[in-house]
């Protein structure tokens, strides 16, 4: 029983525990603003989506049969929220280039998914300092800021929120019993499958962390939760593939390279993107070219996990450690069944991986004083890390927006049968996206809002990991009226293709062969050929557009 003072005491430690996150939260914006969040609209095929979303009906989101989208990606709740979106800021008559709600959107769902993830360590925990610790690390973290620059990242947001939600009240289950409990955890996974194919893991991770927080006592309190679960993702299998007609075969292959070799890539990537907050350009770059705080913080994240190796050996509990990679393995079995990975869909994998190991930590009694310093390092360089992304991602629409009034500007005959080709616009700058799927951003800033009008084939993007290099020269050699020899000018330029890593492409319109790759493997030179005489083709070059032609 407890008596009066330690009843103050949990009372004012709950105070003090969300005064703590409140303040983060506000810290957090403040820190945002600076950086530039609040500036930054839509980029890459965010426009394409809005389109996606607008041009189709609430049949078409629920039977994966959407405009310019992939019918391999069923997400109606996603589609539904940027329809909500669009209609909230038809509402508030915001400008064309006003695109704060959007902005604020995100980061509500940002926020909403770190303190879900810091209230289920604290139930699993009890531990108020590891649940301060993981909602930082969830916000701080630089790449999964990249869910809120990229107003695409929503996906990843709104499914994680209805991951943890789920596990929340599996965990009211575990305790209680209830039914009520099972039933909306149960629908909370539905709505994860009905957001993002992430979900599939919901099953898999949940019986995992019952199982090391609990142990096998654990399954037998949750089994006809964990059965409610698998007979929902069965259900989800037999949908996508007898009534949304997805072949298993094609989902294997058609986003990424077949085989084992690319499969093991996937996981390399993916525990690069859970580990060192840089896209892997440059953390090539930063290897090669000796860069001192790249190596400082390798050196810290290596103590830090010898440490945890250590203690954990010492007191016979290594086993929960490859528990946590066996957790992680299935947070990211969806991109190893699709076959490739980037650290803008490290969130989900991020934060639930690092709830399991603070769970073990906890459960190990070994989160001391000395343990704890090496997070706040950590959290430190991430701070440093995530600055310099937002600044990044607000450079890279602010260029975007500089490529589209080019665009708009360039003497472009729509009213012929040719097919329009551009050839070099920015796509990527380091993590940020820029102008990818041209259609998306043209036809809402040079057109009509969020619809298609004309169409526009973007056919090779450039890419740079410096400002100055990223509208540098792009050399043309017009060897005859459809076949083209380009080459970049800046010092980490480079070429590339979208949805296409290999060194050769061809399709019905073109051929293109990339050649002379730079020191972090990517191409510095390309040969394209176009198979007809229908097209007129544009050269994106040091900031300006210019028609291409003999």
């Amino acid at each position: 029983m407890m008596t009066g003072s330690k009843i103050n005491n949990k009372r004012n430690d709950e105070n003090s525990y969300r005064l703590i996150i409140f303040s983060l939260i506000i810290l957090h914006v403040i820190f945002l603003y600076i950086a530039g969040y609040f500036e930054i609209g839509l980029i890459s095929d965010d426009y394409l989506n809005f389109i996606s979303a607008e041009s189709s009906s609430l049949y078409d989101k629920f039977h994966s049969s959407i405009p310019y989208y992939s019918n391999y990606h069923f997400r109606p709740l996603w589609f539904l929220s940027i329809d909500f979106s669009i209609y909230i800021n038809g509402l508030l008559q915001l400008s064309k280039g006003n695109f704060i709600l959007f902005r604020i959107e995100n980061l509500i769902y940002f926020y909403t998914f770190g303190l879900l993830a810091a209230y289920l360590l604290k139930n699993f925990t009890g531990n108020n300092f590891l649940s301060i610790i993981l909602f930082l690390a969830c916000i701080i973290y630089p790449c999964n800021l990249n869910s809120i620059c990229w107003t695409a990242g929503r996906v990843d947001l709104l499914c994680g929120i209805f991951i943890l939600s789920s596990l929340i009240f599996c965990f009211r289950y575990f305790r209680s019993g209830s039914f009520t409990s099972l039933v909306i955890s149960s629908v909370f996974m539905l709505l994860a499958l009905c957001t993002k194919e992430t979900s599939v893991i919901i099953p898999f991770v949940t019986f995992l962390i019952f199982f090391i927080s609990y142990g096998k006592a654990a399954f037998g309190k949750i089994k006809y939760l964990l059965l409610s679960e698998f007979i929902l993702l069965l259900i989800y299998c037999v949908f996508k593939i007898f009534y949304i007609g997805n072949s298993p075969s094609d989902i294997l292959t058609i986003y990424g390279a077949p085989g084992l070799f690319n499969r093991a890539g996937v996981i390399l990537r993916a525990i690069v993107s859970l580990t060192v907050p840089y896209d892997y350009l440059s953390l090539q770059y930063s290897i090669s070219s000796l860069d001192i705080t790249f190596f400082i913080y390798i050196l810290v994240l290596i103590i830090t996990g010898a440490a945890i190796f250590i203690l954990l050996k010492r007191e016979y509990k290594l086993k929960y450690l490859s528990l946590v990679f066996i957790v992680f393995l299935f947070t990211v079995f969806p991109n190893l069944i699709a076959g490739y990975f980037r650290p803008q869909l490290i969130l989900i994998p991020f934060v639930l991986t690092v709830l399991t190991l603070f769970i073990v930590l906890s459960k190990a009694g070994l989160f001391k004083l000395p343990l704890k310093i090496f997070p706040v390092i950590l959290i430190a360089f991430w701070t440093f890390l995530s600055f310099n992304l937002i600044k990044d991602w607000n450079f890279a629409y602010r260029e975007s927006l500089k490529g589209i009034e080019e665009l708009c500007n360039a003497k472009i005959d729509f009213s012929s049968s040719q097919k329009t080709y551009v050839i070099g616009l920015p796509s990527r700058y380091r993590q940020s996206s820029m102008l990818d799927y041209a259609s998306g951003p043209f036809n809402y800033w040079c057109r009509d809002g969020f619809k298609i009008e004309n169409e526009i084939k973007d056919i090779i993007h450039t890419g740079a990991l410096d400002e100055n290099s990223l509208n540098s020269k792009i050399k043309v050699n017009i060897l005859n009226r459809n076949e083209f020899d380009i080459s970049v000018t800046g010092k980490t330029q480079y070429l590339l293709k979208l949805d296409s890593p290999e060194s050769k492409f061809r399709d019905n319109e073109t051929e293109i062969f990339f050649s002379e790759f730079n020191s972090f493997g990517k191409p510095t030179k390309a040969k394209i050929k176009f198979f007809t005489d229908d097209n007129e083709i544009f050269i994106f070059s040091n900031g300006k557009i210019t028609k291409a032609g003999i």
